[in-house]
């Protein structure tokens, strides 16, 4: 894996795309204290839902880094609820910052990063749940869902 492949980097470069849509094709700008209000919300919330997870992987002694072999499957907190609590708040902290740049146009790449995780990160990592978990990690793969 090349060192910059990692779902922070794609994630940086959707945002860039996301705020060039918003500067130069801005369809429908809106900019105000209430977009502003739930962008911060957002972002905020999802900082705690991925330092609640980072909590767990430290816990549990399991790398955290893509593509990297899990020690321990984890379950708990975030992970009861979403197979993926950290990219989905990669993509919640997107979100709201493509509300904050205030352009309907900005929210068009946004469909751009959960398909790039899940093609270069999430199924490899579940077909790996798969080889060293055996049927616990197929029965959390079809219990918990995905994003």
């Amino acid at each position: 894996m090349h060192k910059l492949d990692l779902p922070p980097v794609w994630l940086g470069l959707c945002i860039t795309l996301s705020y060039l849509f918003a500067k130069y094709f801005p369809i429908f700008s809106f900019k105000n204290n209430v977009s502003d209000f739930i962008a911060y919300f957002l972002i905020i919330i999802a900082i705690i839902i991925a330092l609640w997870s980072v909590y767990f992987f430290a816990k549990n002694k399991t790398p955290i880094e893509p593509k990297k072999t899990p020690k321990t499957l984890i379950i708990q907190g975030p992970f009861k609820i979403n197979r993926n609590p950290i990219y989905t708040s990669l993509l919640i902290i997107y979100f709201g910052i493509a509300l904050k740049f205030g352009a309907l146009s900005a929210f068009a790449p946004v469909i751009l990063f959960p398909i790039i995780v899940t093609k270069r990160f999430i199924i490899e990592e579940e077909k790996t749940l798969l080889a060293i978990f055996g049927e616990e990690g197929a029965n959390y793969i079809k219990k918990t869902r995905r994003w």
